[in-house]
């Protein structure tokens, strides 16, 4: 991971309550929506890191979480107020 993936998942895990594995997960989720302009899992598992996981892999892995984990929207203002430095 490099700096910008461990400061999001920092700011993330002050913010949500996931276990590492999820938050990790999530942090790449985020960058990859981001890099590629696009919410399509089929194209996002392409753009994950590819330590040894296959894109198969991480689609499966994307599904998973956005069947399983819930995050209130209640946080994002928090969060990007946090980002901002606006008190």
């Amino acid at each position: 991971m490099n700096d910008c993936h461990n400061q999001l998942s920092k700011m993330l895990q002050k913010h949500i309550t996931l276990n590492l594995s999820r938050t990790k997960c999530l942090t790449a989720f985020v960058i990859s929506m981001l890099q590629c302009r696009t919410v399509n899992l089929a194209l996002l598992c392409n753009a994950m890191p590819s330590n040894k996981a296959k894109s198969q892999s991480w689609y499966r892995r994307l599904q998973q979480f956005v069947a399983e984990v819930s995050i209130p929207w209640q946080i994002l203002p928090k969060m990007l107020v946090s980002m901002m430095d606006l008190k």
